[in-house]
């Protein structure tokens, strides 16, 4: 199983976007530290 850590990447498009890369792998995304979640922004979610 691959995990990507995602820590203190400030702008919300491009963590959407690694977000999505990895689902698309099947990867898992763990976020730590200033990184925006989800769950927290509409950018995440737009991109």
């Amino acid at each position: 199983m691959n995990i990507v850590i995602l820590e203190n990447i400030r702008s919300a498009y491009n963590v959407g976007n690694i977000i999505r890369t990895a689902d698309a792998l099947g990867w898992q995304v763990r976020l730590t530290g200033y990184t925006p979640s989800p769950l927290d922004t509409q950018k995440v979610v737009k991109t």
